[in-house]
């Protein structure tokens, strides 16, 4: 039906400051609903990527860029703000613990706590992840918590 993502939404950056359209990368685009969380996986696309990603927003909705569904999907991704609510992951090792924990994206549209990150002691090198939002809140019995995304 379109010749490009571009011709069905205006993909612009330019001034974006709490949500914005992104693609949908085609493993996510299978399950993604509206209140996951999504980390950036390819230039102007989101999808929940893998464990301990930069969280880049949550879900606020999904479409089909196309009529007939062929052509794959189209998130709105809201940044900058509080969250309350957010389902922790599956894996309760990987729960934040209290509030000013980091908090990275689990690979499965929920968060967890930021991993520690690996050291190459062979090479002296350290690898580095952006931490972009914390816990303010977290409650383990319901498997919740309130967040700050920036």
């Amino acid at each position: 039906m379109y010749s490009s993502y571009t011709d069905a939404y205006d993909l612009g950056f330019d001034g974006l400051v709490d949500s914005g359209t992104f693609l949908v990368d085609s493993t996510t685009a299978k399950t993604l609903a509206v209140g996951d969380f999504v980390t950036l996986v390819a230039a102007n696309t989101c999808g929940f990527g893998s464990a301990n990603a930069t969280i880049l927003g949550r879900v606020e909705a999904v479409e089909n860029y196309s009529n007939d569904d062929t052509d794959g999907k189209v998130a709105t991704v809201k940044r900058r703000c509080s969250f309350e609510d957010v389902a922790l992951s599956a894996t309760t090792t990987y729960w934040p613990s209290s509030y000013g924990d980091l908090i990275a994206v689990d690979g499965a549209g929920k968060i967890q706590k930021l991993q520690p990150l690996a050291v190459d002691t062979t090479n002296s090198q350290v690898t580095m992840v952006r931490a972009n939002c914390f816990a303010i809140e977290v409650d383990t019995t319901n498997a919740v918590a309130t967040i700050w995304l920036d």
